[in-house]
């Protein structure tokens, strides 16, 4: 039988050759790692490992090759030539599967965790390398085609519920995250961003909250996410000290990779305040920020840091809007009138203003992450511009007087309209999730912008038809399988509704019990609406309304049944397109069964009716006795 001592040799043996290996991937490569496996199987059974160096040296040589391994496939994907090392480090990837690495690897930190419990600090370097190891297998399977990466799923479900589970778990990563180690808070920070994505109850973990607490404050010290902020805080304090005149060599060799830092904390920070966005649970920004006003508005403050040091000029920076991505989550969880807090005025000062949002709109990115997102998206599931979008809503929906000033001076409307029809650049850089917030701002826009806004947008067809395509039955289907914030049915459903809502501006500001107070404003509506409706029907508009109500649960389906009674109530407008309604399938008689259905709620059978009968006023040959047309029968 081995001694510790023989298998701490063995484990600096191999370390050894590994680091003489470098980058070549071939059968020893696989050797040492089938190695490096079963000799860390054996001293979880039978080694004595009280200072900790074992663990730490075997655990070394397994995220060595894994890191190595997830470096390697993310290589070969962007080269696409070398056919060697994918096979040799997918072997490596399918013995790890077969032989459950990663339960062994949340079973030392779980050990690890209840090392650093008990007092003692022997095991924190293990602990460290440990989610090294995790990260990189995660990675690794995130790194292969959709196809191979379905054990990508059961890799993060299996931390997700040990981090759950296990309070020794969470100590362990907690400490990691203290140890301002660069390379562990990345690694630990990419880990909890899975495991929230994967589930939301990870954020009341990581604000310190239990199921039964009541939301007063979260987020103090002594909890994940505040150490997260410390990291924010920390990498802004690194980079005003690397401005400052002197010597800082020092200090530059700390901080090799600050950006990077930053981009992933407020990535996290941002991901987590969208996973408890939900206005029924009174959830504000304290869940995260504590109660106190001193640490909140030092957090917002440093994020804010963040993206004030972009030079506004040609370029943006990823670490920057990711920084705005993660003040604007807050600022939406500050969005519910029901609960006044003192962050908002906090806030406020914090947004750039319209101006300077507009020309971040406009930039193009810089330093391609090189990571397969697409150089305007910032993650899998963020764009470029989706946290400027959301600051932008903000600033119209909060900056009184002077932002509804600003507006008119910088062209925000035609900024808006552009950035969803594409022509800033040769990608979008809005996630589902950012077109979203964009059609917001819009609308914010409509709202407050007077008779100059609503000519410019909804006045050209051009612009109509940008709205329209965000409808189609091609965007429908695309929503409906992201995955991601945005996406799915309820993005489906989300997007529908703030399109149609905004579509259908027009038609509800011409009505008695609109909230629109510019009179003038109505009045010239009124007076163009045959030159609206003409414009709604060239862009062939009735064609995507009705087929969306497809993709939407029937409860869903009143607001653009509501746009499409509005527009057959103006007969004299719509008389001549009778049969392009029909024939697009506004009489449907699938559809219009469904409508009817007993089940239906009763405003939506009422404005199935409504357009049943508007349509027979108009042209009674549209509705012939064909039992294909026969929706009463």
């Amino acid at each position: 039988m081995f001694t510790s001592i023989a298998f701490l040799q063995s484990f600096l043996d191999i370390k050894k050759s590994l680091d003489n290996n470098g980058s070549r991937f071939g059968d020893s490569y696989i050797r040492h790692w089938v190695a490096i496996v079963e000799l860390y199987k054996e001293i979880t059974r039978c080694a004595e490992d009280g200072s900790g160096r074992l663990a730490y040296e075997s655990i070394a040589c397994i995220r060595s090759i894994l890191s190595s391994v997830a470096q390697g496939l993310k290589g070969s994907m962007a080269t696409k030539h070398d056919e060697v090392a994918p096979n040799t480090l997918k072997k490596i990837l399918d013995h790890a599967k077969a032989l459950g690495v990663i339960d062994d690897l949340i079973f030392c930190l779980i050990t690890c965790g209840t090392s650093l419990m008990s007092g003692s600090s022997n095991f924190l370097r293990a602990a460290c390398e440990v989610c090294e190891a995790i990260w990189s297998l995660i990675d690794a399977f995130e790194n292969q085609s959709t196809k191979e990466n379905t054990y990508y799923e059961k890799i993060v479900e299996a931390v997700t519920q040990a981090f759950l589970r296990s309070e020794a778990m969470r100590v362990a990563i907690f400490y990691c995250l203290r140890q301002r180690m660069v390379a562990s808070w990345s690694s630990v920070i990419q880990i909890i961003l899975r495991c929230s994505l994967h589930n939301e109850s990870v954020a009341r973990v990581l604000y310190g909250l239990s199921s039964s607490s009541s939301v007063v404050g979260g987020g103090g010290d002594n909890t994940i996410i505040s150490e997260v902020f410390s990291i924010i805080s920390l990498c802004a304090s690194f980079d005003t000290d690397l401005q400052q005149p002197g010597d800082t060599n020092n200090l530059k060799t700390k901080v090799f990779d600050l950006n990077d830092l930053v981009l992933q904390s407020c990535l996290l920070v941002a991901s987590v305040a969208q996973s408890i966005d939900d206005r029924s649970k009174g959830y504000t920004a304290v869940i995260m920020l504590t109660s106190s006003p001193e640490t909140q508005q030092s957090r917002l403050s440093d994020l804010a840091y963040h993206y004030s040091s972009c030079d506004g000029k040609q370029n943006l920076r990823p670490h920057s809007m990711y920084a705005m991505l993660a003040l604007a989550c807050m600022c939406s969880l500050e969005n519910n009138e029901s609960v006044a807090t003192s962050i908002r005025e906090i806030v406020i000062p914090l947004i750039p203003p319209c101006a300077t949002l507009c020309d971040y709109l406009k930039m193009s990115k810089t330093d391609p992450q090189g990571d397969g997102t697409g150089k305007n998206m910032l993650s899998y599931w963020h764009g470029l511009r989706d946290g400027c979008t959301l600051l932008l809503c903000f600033r119209l929906i909060w900056g009184g007087p002077l932002a509804i000033q600003d507006m008119g001076g910088c062209d925000i409307p035609k900024c808006l309209i552009d950035l969803l029809g594409n022509k800033h650049s040769d990608e979008i850089g809005l996630s589902p999730l950012g077109v979203k917030w964009t059609t917001a701002s819009l609308m914010q826009c409509f709202k407050r912008g007077g008779r100059s806004v609503f000519r410019q947008v909804l006045f050209a067809s051009e612009n109509v038809k940008i709205l329209c395509d965000l409808i189609s039955n091609v965007h429908l289907k695309l929503l409906r399988y992201w995955v991601g914030p945005g996406g799915e049915k309820s993005g489906v459903t989300d997007t529908v509704d703030r399109v149609v809502y905004l579509l259908s501006f027009p038609f509800e500001a011409c009505e008695e019990s609109s909230e629109l107070r510019d009179m003038d404003m109505v009045i010239e509506i009124k007076a163009s609406m045959d030159k609206y409706i003409q414009i709604l029907f060239e862009v062939g508009l009735p064609g995507p309304i009705i087929k969306c109500l497809e993709h939407l649960e029937l409860k869903d389906t009143v607001t653009s049944l509501h746009l499409l009674t509005k527009m057959v109530d103006h007969h004299s407008l719509v008389v001549e397109h009778v049969e392009e309604l029909v024939g697009n399938g506004l009489l449907n008689p699938h559809l219009m069964r469904r409508l009817l259905d007993d089940s239906s709620p009763t405003q939506i059978k009422l404005s199935a009716l409504i357009i049943i009968s508007e349509v027979a006023k108009m042209d009674k040959t549209c509705l012939p006795e064909k039992s294909e047309y026969s929706v009463l029968e």
